[in-house]
């Protein structure tokens, strides 16, 4: 196991130089390994599709069937976490996320993970803070979520 993940990773980081070594060159060309032209889509906005990255055989059709985009709102769901908002900051992650569908709006100004798991935590997303009731973002717009978690996804 720990050989293929150190492959994996040795494939992505040769997806990302200019000119890797020959062997890697030759596999790549003949998509036998992830080629950069391949993985450079998962790099394009809105940075989110193509995620495998060895081989890359599986990006087209897992993003045809939108495998991805669904395993990130069953994790914003479970979770709340925002996808990318660790690489591009958090207001550009709600506004993608949102225009990907993996949040909603709830009111004007306040994005909340699509399921939520209670009001509480669209009252964290408002900045509101550990001494404000609840009842204050209530006030700003954040209503609590229509899906539990356990819910199937759409």
């Amino acid at each position: 196991m720990c050989f293929f993940l150190a492959a994996t990773n040795e494939i992505h980081k040769r997806a990302h130089q200019d000119a890797p070594p020959l062997p890697f060159r030759v596999l790549q060309r003949v998509h036998v390994l992830l080629p950069a032209s391949v993985h450079d889509i998962h790099h394009e906005s809105p940075f989110a599709r193509y995620y495998c990255i060895t081989t890359g055989w599986l990006n087209a059709p897992l993003t045809a069937v939108g495998f991805f985009s669904t395993v990130e709102r069953i994790i914003t769901r479970t979770t709340g976490a925002i996808p990318r908002q660790d690489d591009i900051g958090r207001e550009a992650a709600l506004e993608l996320a949102a225009s990907l569908g993996i949040i909603r709006e709830a009111a004007p100004g306040c994005l909340e993970p699509v399921a939520a798991k209670s009001v509480k935590s669209c009252a964290t997303m408002m900045g509101v803070g550990p001494g404000e009731p609840v009842r204050a973002a209530e006030s700003r717009g954040c209503r609590p979520p229509r899906l539990d978690v356990g819910q199937a996804v759409a």
